[in-house]
């Protein structure tokens, strides 16, 4: 399912926004697909990447400066072809047990009304839009690592993380000023995108 593609479809009149982590999600799946892709080597540099997340915490670095750390630190030189087919796997077999019933019932309650459902996350790109795809979203904005020529990435990401007031622009391609919006969300992150939206709802689940 591509981002082209999808951004070639027309907007639809009711649009329903979900978050991802903590909102679909018990919690975040960063951690959990890290250590899943690289268990050794994720105990190994554990001790460079908490306090990294720890600064993200007390908000003095910015996500950006967290994704490109561990974009930098885990995937830098990987095989795009390997992380994906990871991704895969990890979409199929771990994901399901994060969910929350809850959110995954609205979720299909408005896929059952035929509104236009969105996943707009800061989620990587290399298992999110798997498991976006598999669950049957219209269309999927997400943090995206950049890949060089030769289909490894590079250790950046191409663009900015899908969080906060990019997340709200990211969501923007389908949007008009007669779009009914919903939006689903868990924390600072998505208030622009509750901001956006008729009917925002906040930790609803």
């Amino acid at each position: 399912m591509s981002l082209t593609k999808q951004k070639n479809q027309d907007k639809g009149h009711v649009v329903a926004i979900f978050d991802f982590d903590g909102t679909l999600t018990k919690k975040s799946t960063t951690l959990p697909f890290l250590r899943f892709v690289f268990p050794g080597q994720f105990i190994l540099l554990m001790p460079f990447l908490f306090p990294a997340l720890i600064l993200f915490s007390c908000r003095l670095i910015t996500i950006d400066s967290l994704n490109l750390f561990i974009c930098w630190l885990f995937f830098k030189n990987k095989s795009r072809n390997v992380i994906l087919s990871w991704g895969d796997l990890f979409a199929q077999t771990q994901i399901p047990h994060l969910l929350k019933d809850e959110a995954i019932n609205a979720l299909k309650k408005h896929q059952k009304n035929g509104h236009y459902c969105i996943l707009a996350t800061s989620a990587y790109d290399v298992y999110i839009k798997a498991w976006a795809e598999f669950y049957g979203f219209d269309a999927v904005v997400c943090t995206v690592f950049e890949v060089g020529n030769n289909n490894q990435f590079t250790g950046y990401l191409s663009g900015a993380s899908c969080y906060g007031l990019e997340k709200a622009k990211k969501v923007q391609p389908w949007i008009t000023k007669n779009t009914e919006i919903y939006a689903y969300g868990d924390s600072s992150g998505d208030k622009e995108i509750l901001a956006l939206a008729d009917h925002p709802f906040y930790r609803c689940f």
